[in-house]
């Protein structure tokens, strides 16, 4: 059985953890702990893992979800006894397992081992990836290209200019080909309509034109790239090899190397640029070839760029030698070599978003390029290899702020960041929400709503803010054994201090205003979720409801009453809409039927609240007319905000560009 890296750490993780509820969070900070990743990766990882497995999510015989909170591994284990000095006691105390290295040997050299004979081709040498490492990273810079959604780099030989792959917001889907440089945010266009979706665009060496894909459709039905050159001073683009993508040039620009689409198969070919008929087959499949700058190599890989798994491959120019050099399957999307000819950079993913990589085709360590939010790939190096330019994805969530909730008019606070569960100042002129960043972790800041300026305000990372006045914010600090903080910092000073610890696994935080009391969702190790309420004074919990999913928890202005979002049930119909109750009652109330996310007005007598569907939009429910009222019409929106009638709400994007990284 084949399992790429993330998701195989993820199944050791849970075996080693077996019989308890390994939260997504966990997951993330164990698996994931250099990188910043969402959890639609841990999402992903165990879908690959039970589609192996053959498992199934409704009737698990290994890993079963348990809904909003995580995973547990449910199937049986068994294992050799280890040496006695090996053996580490848990902390309840009933059990032993294997240290983590013993684990990592076995699983690294099982697979190794079934990638080694899957993929040995007879004559080609093995591949010499080591395991990868993160290295100490430098923050990326995004080059400020205006009114330009841009991707697909590649620099010119001055190592200052470069090209690229722009989208502009008046032509949205049709791309075309600008230069620009890295000193000014000026950008000059070089074709227009001629949409180069495919493969990376590359110049010849001498840098006279410009050689890109550019899809076809035939009136068969079928769709074909070609290969395309359009001068970079100016003039008419054509087509120079039909059927054919991804151009590699020699150095002395005297060879072509390409992709051929031919029917039933894709062969990489070589051929002399004065005599494109004299072609000679590198490999029966490959993509993206790229010459080293000494002419010696051509690395390639056998993932085609529309989609698919495969490898890193190099092969000598007179094809004496190839040479494997990623061992693990997985779908690649740009390559680069160093100047030196001795190292390339490739951007690869493996369950997780795209990352940059850096590999010696000598051996030793493979040093992770990128890091941190969103999807890096197709890197170019400058000829004198201090910069790298690479391109990146980075979905969104964008502050968006209106001064009144019944009205349409707002203005977009960021933009290109990724904010969730913003909630408004007392006063309204601030908003507290989590960022996740471009770098590493999940922190809290402060947006200014007269500027849009942010600024962090956690000491680390953070989940589920709320205003205790004008001047601090309570949030939750990162899950441990002991349990979870509550912090609160001074937004003034910037001084964050613990205010209590909560044990167990606990989400949705939300504050009473006498700062008394305290609600969260507590997730057990079965898996069984419950609204408690703590009174901090008397240190005594009261649940709420129980055996549901709960979100987004908010406490009714002067009632002492509490209100979420969710089914009431685990098992049988799931009702979803806006739930409450009072602490000292006994019934739980379904207030609205169709809706989410409950937050109220200052006098506790109108709740707002968002829907999906037909009905998409902002809703608000008066308790005295019993009526709902549609204010805003909006695609789904999970986080939002209302305070003193003013709004605010975080809307989902995403944006492309380039960034530039200093290489040492």
């Amino acid at each position: 059985m084949r399992l790429t890296a993330k998701p195989l750490e993820v199944l050791v993780f849970l075996v080693e953890h077996h019989g308890r509820v390994v939260s997504k969070h966990e997951l993330m900070e164990t698996v994931w702990k250099d990188i910043f990743v969402g959890e639609d990766n841990v999402t992903q990882a165990v879908l690959k893992i039970r589609r192996v497995l053959g498992d199934e999510k409704d009737n698990p015989q290994f890993v079963q979800t348990i809904a909003r909170v995580g995973y547990r591994f449910v199937g049986p284990v068994t294992a050799p006894a280890p040496p006695a000095e090996a053996a580490v006691a848990t902390t309840s105390g009933r059990h032993t397992s294997w240290p983590k290295p013993a684990w990592w040997v076995a699983a690294g050299a099982l697979l190794a081992a079934v990638a080694s004979g899957a993929l040995w081709l007879g004559g080609r040498q093995p591949a010499i990836e080591p395991a990868r490492q993160q290295a100490q990273l430098q923050t990326p810079v995004p080059l400020p290209l205006r009114s330009i959604s841009a991707t697909k780099p590649a620099f010119e030989a001055d190592g200052r200019h470069f090209l690229f792959v722009g989208y502009r917001k008046d032509q949205p889907g049709i791309g075309d080909i600008y230069r620009a440089s890295l000193d000014t945010p000026d950008v000059v266009r070089m074709t227009y309509g001629l949409d180069p979706r495919g493969d990376h665009p590359v110049l010849t060496p001498d840098g006279s034109d410009v050689v890109f894909t550019r899809w076809r459709g035939g009136d068969d039905g079928t769709r074909w790239p070609d290969l395309w050159r359009a001068p970079t001073g100016g003039g008419d683009a054509r087509v120079i090899l039909e059927q054919a993508s991804g151009a590699g040039f020699s150095p002395d620009g005297t060879w072509l190397a390409y992709t051929k689409h031919l029917p039933g198969s894709r062969a990489l070919w070589i051929a002399p640029r004065a005599d494109l008929t004299r072609h000679r087959e590198i490999a029966q499949t490959g993509f993206t070839p790229r010459w080293s700058p000494d002419g010696k190599w051509i690395a390639y890989t056998t993932s085609n760029p529309e989609g698919g798994a495969g490898e890193l491959w190099m092969s000598s120019v007179d094809l004496s030698i190839q040479r494997r050099l990623t061992a693990e399957p997985r779908q690649f999307h740009g390559i680069a070599w160093m100047p030196d000819s001795r190292q390339i950079i490739y951007a690869a993913s493996g369950g997780e978003e795209f990352r940059l990589w850096k590999l010696s085709i000598d051996g030793g360590q493979t040093v992770a390029v990128t890091g941190g939010f969103g999807s890096s790939s197709s890197p170019s190096v400058a000829p004198d290899g201090q910069t790298l330019l690479f391109s990146h994805f980075l979905p969104a969530r964008d502050l968006v702020y209106a001064p009144d909730v019944t009205q349409g008019r707002a203005t977009e606070l960021t933009r290109g960041e990724y904010h969730v569960w913003p909630v408004l100042s007392p006063t309204g002129d601030r908003v507290a929400s989590v960022i996740r960043a471009l770098g590493f972790g999940e922190n809290l800041y402060i947006t200014d709503v007269s500027t849009g300026n942010s600024t962090r305000a956690s000491d680390g990372p953070a989940r589920h803010p709320v205003w205790l006045d004008a001047g601090h914010v309570a949030y939750l600090g990162p899950e441990s054994r002991d349990g979870t903080d509550v912090r609160v910092v001074d937004v003034s000073t910037g001084v964050n201090r613990t205010w209590c610890r909560l044990a167990g696994t606990v989400s949705w935080l939300a504050v009473h205003p006498d700062r008394q009391r305290i609600a969260v969702v507590v997730s057990a190790p079965n898996g069984r979720q419950s609204v408690v309420v703590r009174d901090l004074g008397a240190q005594s919990d009261i649940v709420l409801a129980e055996g549901g999913e709960y979100e987004h928890l908010r406490w009714i202005p002067r009632r002492h009453a509490l209100s979420w979002s969710g089914p009431q049930k685990s098992t049988g119909p799931q009702t979803d809409g806006i739930w409450t109750r009072e602490v000292a009652g006994s019934a739980v109330v379904h207030l609205v039927t169709d809706g989410y996310s409950p937050a109220w007005n200052d006098e506790g007598t109108s709740v707002y609240y968002s829907r999906i569907g037909s009905h998409s939009g902002l809703w608000r429910f008066d308790l005295g007319r019993l009526a709902p009222v549609r204010l805003q019409s909006w695609d789904e929106v999970d986080y939002f905000d209302v305070r003193n009638g003013r709004l605010v709400f975080a809307r989902i994007g995403s944006q492309t560009r380039i960034l530039r990284l200093p290489l040492s």
